[in-house]
């Protein structure tokens, strides 16, 4: 049988691959690798982050494992940008 804390990781990385669906097409097609690319990402990143802390039932949230480095996200650490 799966632990509370296994099956809330699970459907938190469920919920991030369903948001997240968007920009990882827009990393395939190259979106974040033209001028003005870290902008888009930065805030399409944002917004995603925004909608699955502002998603209800999750119960405990994913933490990003490198939480000390301010610079790096939940998302980047999902898709290993």
């Amino acid at each position: 049988m799966e632990t509370n804390e296994a099956a809330s990781f699970k459907k938190c990385r469920q919920v991030l691959a369903e948001l997240g669906a968007e920009i990882e097409q827009k990393q395939k097609t190259g979106a974040y690798v033209t001028e003005g690319g870290f902008s888009i990402y930065e805030k399409d990143s944002n917004d995603l982050e925004k909608k699955y802390m502002d998603r209800k039932g999750l119960g405990a949230k994913v933490k990003c494992p490198d939480h000390a480095n301010k610079s790096a996200t939940c998302l980047n650490t999902y898709f290993r940008f």
